[in-house]
């Protein structure tokens, strides 16, 4: 084994500028085992020692992706050094670096644009955070407000930065991946593989309100100013949810992929991200029996005709739970004995092949027997069943060992949206709360590092150097 001094030395040789937090660290250690230090005081003595080296290290390596030729070519294009060198700082886990660099200029064009070949070189996230940074700083944002995240970072003694730079790193991570979003999707769907034990997929869709900032406009529809600054008004828009799942012979789930997308009109883009995660599982395993189920509401149900309705041997259903809210509302509305007639109702549901008629017949009959106007619960579901009865066949669906409520796609949108973009004070526009929703569905669906494994190498531009 080499003296651990000689080893020292050509390092520091090597690289002089890790010699001062070698040496603190070293006298910081030589202190702490010659005083009487508590460990709480010696930890963080340490730990400062430790990121200090740490950050001067990174900052070695970071200087190895500095081109030494005075021409390099990216693109196609060559670019021509600058005389001086200038310094850039830069984010790690353990604290901002700076490092000399030069920066190049495009070759023929008068104050042509400039490029850092050592930023793309090294692959930093936004030409400002190291990969593992950048993608702590996205984590961070997907699970807790930009005040909360330095509070978080300050007791973990990481990522000692400001909120707006937390903020801004981790919302330009999540933006990235909506451009790519398309292919990466299709990346983790064709690398999954689906469980042997698995013999069902079932596919949910559910919508849920978001707090938006939008501008306020006059009677003339044009943007209110006070004081030179457009007023803004918060008003809440349907944000969508939609989950697969799959499941074993008895029904138990394995494993889920959860997905959020931002307000929008028109085509929503949900459709085609859970269309082509199905595809991949079918033929993946195509024995896999498949269901669709949502709300009763007709644009969740078009929802699922859509996706879930393109392909063969699949069920459509109406979540069982929404059904029996809606007769459990009539019910009570006529003065039933709900002991008796809501498990009863509920029985015939889930267990009659014919469930949602013998549950209409009960409905009419006390429709003839109220008199003057019947309430307004009990026509409502009257009118429900009559219109949904073929997508309420429960027993068919238990019979085939399918599962008959959307659960998870409700639970999905309490965590995904409502915990995270629905807090005291918040108010979203569309590209960043879609950043944040793009990430915490990669977090909450155990798919961060595969995700973080095909965006971070999209920062990686290698500049090539001409002799």
């Amino acid at each position: 084994m080499p003296n651990i001094v000689d080893a020292i030395s050509a390092l520091v040789t090597q690289v002089p500028s890790l010699g001062p937090p070698l040496a603190e660290l070293a006298s910081s250690l030589v202190a702490i085992l010659s005083e009487a230090s508590s460990v709480a005081e010696a930890e963080d003595a340490i730990v400062c020692a430790t990121d200090a080296l740490a950050a001067a290290s990174l900052a070695a390596v970071l200087r190895t992706h500095e081109p030494t030729a005075e021409m390099v070519e990216l693109d196609g294009k060559q670019y021509r050094r600058l005389k001086a060198a200038s310094p850039g700082t830069y984010f790690g886990l353990r604290g901002p670096m700076k490092v000399e660099r030069h920066l190049y200029r495009e070759v023929g064009i008068r104050n042509g644009p400039t490029i850092v070949p050592l930023e793309l070189n090294a692959g930093l996230v936004d030409g400002l955070w190291t990969p593992l940074a950048g993608a702590a700083a996205g984590h961070l944002l997907q699970d807790e407000p930009s005040r909360d995240a330095v509070q978080t970072c300050r007791a973990l003694r990481v990522l000692p930065y400001s909120r707006s730079s937390l903020e801004r790193g981790g919302e330009r991570l999540g933006r990235r991946w909506e451009q790519i979003r398309c292919d990466a999707e299709d990346q983790l769907a064709s690398a999954f593989e689906v469980p042997e034990e698995a013999t069902t997929v079932s596919v949910s869709v559910d919508r849920v309100s978001v707090p938006m900032e939008e501008p306020l406009f006059d009677d003339n529809g044009s943007v209110v100013v006070n004081d030179g600054k457009e007023r803004i008004r918060v008003v809440y828009r349907m944000a969508y949810c939609g989950i697969w799942t799959l499941h074993d012979a008895d029904g138990e789930p394995l494993h889920s992929v959860r997905y959020g997308r931002m307000p929008a009109e028109g085509h929503n883009p949900i459709e085609d991200t859970l269309w082509g995660d199905i595809e991949a599982l079918m033929l993946a395993q195509p024995s896999l029996k498949l269901v669709g189920l949502a709300d009763g509401a007709p644009e969740m149900q078009y929802i699922l005709d859509r996706t879930v309705g393109a392909f063969d041997n699949v069920e459509i259903a109406i979540d069982f739970w929404h059904v029996v809210e809606k007769v459990a509302a009539a019910v009570k509305a006529t003065g039933q004995d709900t002991a008796v007639w809501l498990p009863r109702l509920r029985q015939w549901l889930r267990e009659r092949d014919n469930g949602p008629e013998h549950v209409l017949i009960v409905l009419r009959s006390w429709l003839v027997e109220l008199a003057g106007t019947p309430p307004e619960a009990l026509t409502d579901a009257v009118t429900y069943l009559e219109r949904n009865a073929d997508r309420m066949r429960y027993k068919r669906l238990r019979d085939h060992g399918l599962p008959i409520g959307s659960g998870h796609v409700e639970a999905t949108c309490k965590s995904i949206v409502s915990t995270r973009m629905k807090r005291c004070g918040a108010r979203w526009k569309t590209p960043g709360g879609q950043a944040v929703l793009s990430l915490r569905a990669l977090a909450k669906s155990s798919r961060w590092e595969q995700a973080m494994a095909i965006l971070l190498p999209t920062w990686h531009r290698p500049v090539r150097e001409v002799a």
